[in-house]
C-alpha cells in the first residue's frame, strides 16, 4: 500500500512528445525529506506523449499515478480532474512541457509554507525558454521576494505555473473557470481566499514557449480580450470589490488592443473594447 503523499505534484500533459522525458525527470530527481507522489493527468495525445507516459509509470509506480483519458478533455478540464486526484497536503503545479531545474524546489517551497502559516501559496518566475532559437530569459519585475495581494493580480500576473506550490484547501472553483483558457492567473485569484500569496525571487523552473502552447494558437488580441473578460468575472465573484482596479487594467488592455489590430476587430469585439475606452 503507498505512502499517503505530504506532496502531489499536478501535471497536465497532451502532445508533449519531445518534452515530457525531461519534465518528469525533473519531479524525480527531487531531494527531500518527505515522500510526494505525481499526478500525470494524459489527455488522449494524438503523438506519443501517451507511450512515454506509460513507460514512466510501470518504472515509477511508487511515484507516478497515470490517468489516462480515452478522449480528449481539453486543457482546462484535465486540470481539474487531474488536480481534484491530488491528496498531498501540498499541491505543485507543472505542465508537460516545462520542467524544473532546482533538485531543492519542492524541500525549499515547503519548508517556507510551514514556516509562514499565514502563506497558502508560493512560487514566482523563472526562465522563459524560446524552444525554437534555445535562448533562455528571465523577468526582472518583480525583482524582489514579497507578498501578491490580490488587487496587484488584477494589473499582472507574477507567476510561472510550474513554479506553483500551494497548501491542499479543497478549493472549489466557479463554473466560469472553464471559460478562460488563463486558468492559471485566475487560480491564483481563488487562492487569496484562503491566505496569503508569496512571490520568491528565486530561479527554479524553466517555462517553454513553443508553437504548440495554448496560448501560440490564436492571435493576441483574443487572449488579450480574454483576460479582460475573466478579470471581469473575477471582479463580480469577489463582491465587485475591485471596480477601480478592473477599470484601470482593462481600458489599458482595451487601448492597446484598438491601436494595435483596428483593422482585425470584428462589430463585436470593437464595441467591446469602446466600453473600456
Amino acid at each position: 500500500m503507498k505512502k499517503p503523499p505530504l506532496v502531489s505534484i499536478c501535471c497536465i500533459t497532451y502532445n508533449h512528445e519531445k518534452f515530457i522525458e525531461q519534465t518528469l525527470d525533473s519531479f524525480l530527481k527531487q531531494k527531500t525529506t518527505f515522500y510526494y507522489n505525481i499526478i500525470l493527468g494524459e489527455d488522449k495525445s494524438s503523438d506519443g506523449t501517451r507511450a512515454i507516459c506509460e513507460d514512466y509509470a510501470n518504472k515509477f509506480g511508487d511515484k507516478i499515478n497515470l490517468l489516462p483519458l480515452k478522449k480528449n478533455l481539453g486543457g482546462r478540464q484535465n486540470f481539474l480532474r487531474t488536480f481534484k486526484m491530488c491528496q498531498g497536503q501540498y499541491i505543485a503545479l507543472c505542465e508537460g512541457d516545462d520542467f524544473w531545474i532546482d533538485k531543492y524546489k519542492l524541500q525549499k517551497q515547503v519548508d517556507f509554507l510551514i514556516e509562514n502559516p499565514a502563506f497558502v501559496l508560493i512560487g514566482g518566475r523563472g526562465y522563459t525558454l524560446n524552444d525554437e532559437t534555445g535562448q533562455k530569459k528571465t523577468s526582472d519585475y518583480p525583482n524582489k521576494s514579497m507578498e501578491i495581494k490580490r488587487d496587484f493580480l488584477f494589473s499582472w500576473n507574477p507567476f510561472h505555473t510550474a513554479s506553483i506550490l500551494v497548501k491542499n484547501v479543497n478549493l472549489n472553483f466557479p463554473d466560469f473557470f472553464l471559460k478562460y483558457n488563463c486558468g492559471d492567473w485566475m487560480f491564483y485569484f481563488l487562492m487569496t481566499q484562503y491566505g496569503k500569496l508569496y512571490f520568491s525571487n528565486n530561479k527554479e523552473i524553466v517555462f517553454r514557449n513553443h508553437l504548440g502552447g495554448i496560448t501560440k494558437q490564436e492571435k493576441p488580441f483574443l487572449q488579450e480580450i480574454c483576460y479582460m473578460k475573466m478579470l471581469i468575472d473575477i471582479n463580480k465573484y469577489f463582491d465587485l470589490k475591485y471596480n477601480e482596479d478592473l477599470k484601470k487594467v482593462n481600458k489599458a488592455y482595451a487601448v492597446n488592443i484598438y491601436e494595435s489590430y483596428k483593422s482585425e476587430l470584428d462589430k463585436e469585439q470593437l464595441a467591446f473594447l469602446m466600453d473600456w475606452i
